[in-house]
């Protein structure tokens, strides 16, 4: 595996680390090679959101095969046990975003060990246009982690739990901004 990134180099991890907050990160990648380390069984150690951008592969587990395409985005659970395959060969492209644990004790997660998700159009296009800002032109990553939470409730059986920790963090963090603005503009 290896990237080229704008400058014309290229570099080997798998991964490229895009974006980093308190609510989650992401990840672009790019599959150039198929091979024995790609069809290995492998889990994430933490729930993961999987849009691919570009391109078709499959997702092999317990014994059911799942054809993940442009356009759609598979929700994985910690520890779910898979290997993929491209029978469509390689090239194809697409980003994980990782809900951090602030965001996660906010979330109930589908029951299922896996969703796959048909993502609405616009939904889409906000992700990959906010993906495309970042890796090619440094943006703020801001719009991609807007775009990444547009995604998440675009999940089917996602719940967004009320009073959730991170919620009462945000809610408290608002009101002591409001409280600062008053006070700073005599109100």
């Amino acid at each position: 595996f290896f990237y080229l990134f704008p400058d014309g180099k290229f570099v080997n991890p798998r991964l490229r680390p895009l974006h980093r907050s308190a609510l989650l990160s992401v990840d672009l990648w790019r599959c150039v090679e198929d091979g024995d380390g790609l069809r290995a069984e492998r889990a994430h150690p933490a729930p993961v959101l999987t849009v691919l951008l570009s391109g078709a592969s499959a997702l092999q587990e317990g014994g059911r095969t799942f054809i993940v395409e442009a356009g759609t985005a598979l929700l994985a659970h910690a520890d779910l046990a898979y290997r993929a395959a491209h029978p469509f060969g390689c090239g194809d492209t697409g980003c994980h975003v990782r809900p951090s644990p602030a965001l996660l004790e906010d979330l109930e997660l589908p029951r299922a060990p896996w969703t796959a998700i048909a993502l609405p159009i616009r939904a889409h296009l906000r992700f990959r246009l906010a993906v495309e800002g970042v890796a090619l032109s440094g943006a703020d990553g801001l719009e991609l982690e807007e775009a990444c939470l547009s995604l998440l409730a675009a999940t089917p059986d996602l719940r967004v739990l009320d009073g959730g920790p991170a919620r009462l963090r945000h809610e408290g963090l608002v009101d002591e901004t409001k409280a600062l603005l008053l006070r700073g503009f005599g109100g």
